[in-house]
């Protein structure tokens, strides 16, 4: 008797595990969606408040060109230091 009966209760601790698990999974998926929405609303609200620009021209030659890397030296002569 007490082998069958621990036998169902362990079923049964399996089943309430799985039904919790199964919940837990689906209310993070929930969770996921709604995160996802919010998301996509902040990306069209930023969007909407910070319009995207085309570069100027000195922009663009700014991002083409080659940075000058200077010496420490003349780091602190620029800064007066």
């Amino acid at each position: 008797m007490t082998d069958v009966s621990s036998r169902k209760s362990y079923k049964l601790e399996c089943i309430n595990e799985y039904i919790m698990e199964t919940e837990t999974v689906t209310e993070l998926r929930k969770i996921r969606a709604d995160l996802d929405m919010l998301t996509n609303l902040y990306a069209k609200l930023i969007d909407r408040l910070i319009p995207e620009e085309e570069p100027e021209e000195q922009d663009l030659k700014s991002i083409r060109s080659k940075d000058k890397i200077v010496s420490e030296s003349e780091l602190f002569k620029a800064l007066d230091a």
